[in-house]
């Protein structure tokens, strides 16, 4: 998983490097998927640095240092740019998709 692309932010990457770690917390974030969507949309983007994942998903992280791990996105980190219409059909696949145009 990167910072810095298509797969920053999707809880189904999250879930699948939690299921990799802690098949528990995978299960955990699977049952509250729609939790955490509808809050996702609702908050400003958070996104954890990869060093940081071990620590969000452990069950042993106390309260306090998980409440820490919560930041806003660092301004730069993310880039937004209009793509090609394709996008919006499923059928379409490929990078091209999501170049600037």
């Amino acid at each position: 998983m990167t910072l810095n692309g298509p797969d920053s932010t999707g809880i189904s990457q999250i879930i699948d490097y939690a299921m990799e770690q802690s098949p528990h917390a995978a299960q955990l974030l699977q049952a509250f998927k729609p939790v955490i969507t509808r809050q996702r949309q609702l908050a400003d983007m958070a996104i954890l640095a990869p060093a940081d994942y071990t620590a969000w998903l452990s069950a042993d992280t106390a309260l306090d240092q998980v409440q820490r791990l919560i930041q806003p996105c660092p301004e730069g980190l993310l880039a937004a740019h209009p793509v090609s219409t394709g996008v919006g059909n499923v059928r379409n696949e490929g990078s091209e998709l999501i170049r600037a145009v």
